[in-house]
């Protein structure tokens, strides 16, 4: 297994959090300064820009969260769900997004039975 992972812009993981089953992907660095410039405006009356956190927000989460398995009544993984998932969620999405060694990470949870 190689010890270099890169960022693939097709890639997709699942990893159990709590109860819940979500299908992953991590984001170039590319494509996430992409997003960050995209949301970046130049504020009237200011020399400085200012980053509208809402909108990159939706669409870094819209890129990440993939799916989510939808058992037993579970709200479909629509943009308007994936906003408004917990902040504990939320945060171990973006670590395990950011995983350095995705391979690692995808033994990990193989092993778990996940």
């Amino acid at each position: 297994m190689s010890k270099v992972q890169l960022v693939q812009d097709n890639e997709e993981f699942e990893v159990k959090i709590g109860d819940s089953f979500f299908t992953l992907s991590r984001v170039p660095a590319e494509e996430a300064t992409k997003m960050l410039r995209k949301h970046t405006k130049k504020v009237p009356g200011q020399s400085e820009k200012e980053i509208d956190h809402v909108t990159f927000n939706r669409e870094y989460r819209e890129r990440i969260i993939r799916s989510w398995r939808e058992v037993d009544g579970d709200p479909p993984c629509t943009i308007q769900n994936k906003m408004r998932l917990p902040n504990d969620i939320w945060m171990e999405i973006q670590t395990i997004a950011g995983a350095a060694n995705i391979e690692e990470l995808k033994a990990k949870e193989a092993e778990r039975g996940n």
